[in-house]
């Protein structure tokens, strides 16, 4: 049964790069057989994917080390919502256009969340820090090797999000199948969920 959204809402910085750029970096075992659904070239996911994966307030290969410079987070690693302002002023200070500020929560609409906030999706998977975290979406739809989860492709927005919960409901069940039937997939958690994702555009509001 599909878990009821995420525990808390949070804030973080998350920087966007390519699978393709990554591997070359710091190979991944087995995600250089990886191709992105619906002919996407990984440029395109890493431009398009507004979701919570990603490397959280830094680089993907070390950089800048949030423990110690942003001190003023939760021990989570995950900022509040009080913290806006001083998050704001990190994203335009230490981080360039393939840095994304997003507020994730559950699946209701997010009171008190500060203006030029816009909602992009939801995501699917779970999350417990900034060192803990993983998305369904990206690691097994976007760039998964079933059949039977890539097929989810079709449903995802502009923002390779899911647009409702019950496409995240849809999800959760053929994913608990093949589960049952023994397929390889993360199991790392035992709680997963449908997470709602709303993205940093700026004063008005307006995508980019």
């Amino acid at each position: 049964m599909l878990e009821e959204g995420a525990r808390s809402e949070g804030l973080v910085i998350v920087t966007r790069v390519s699978l393709a750029e990554a591997h070359r970096e710091d190979p991944i075992p087995g995600y250089e057989f990886r191709i992105p659904v619906l002919g996407l070239t990984h440029e395109e996911v890493a431009r398009k994917y507004r979701g919570f994966d990603g490397a959280f307030w830094h680089g993907p290969w070390g950089g800048r080390d949030w423990e110690s410079e942003y001190g003023f987070l939760p021990e989570t690693g995950i900022g509040d919502l009080g913290q806006y302002e001083q998050i704001k002023e990190i994203l335009a200070r230490d981080f360039g256009p393939d840095a994304d500020l997003i507020c994730f929560g559950g699946t209701e609409a997010l009171s008190g969340l500060p203006a030029g906030f816009a909602f992009v999706g939801y995501d699917f998977g779970y999350y417990g820090s900034a060192r803990g975290y993983y998305s369904v979406l990206y690691n097994e739809v976007i760039y998964g090797l079933i059949r039977a989860m890539r097929e989810f492709g079709d449903f995802l927005n502009e923002n390779l999000l899911l647009s409702s919960v019950a496409e995240a409901e849809r999800l959760d069940a053929v994913r608990s199948r093949l589960l049952e039937e023994g397929a390889d997939l993360e199991t790392s958690s035992d709680e997963w969920y449908a997470i709602g994702v709303w993205l940093y555009a700026g004063g008005d509001g307006a995508l980019r």
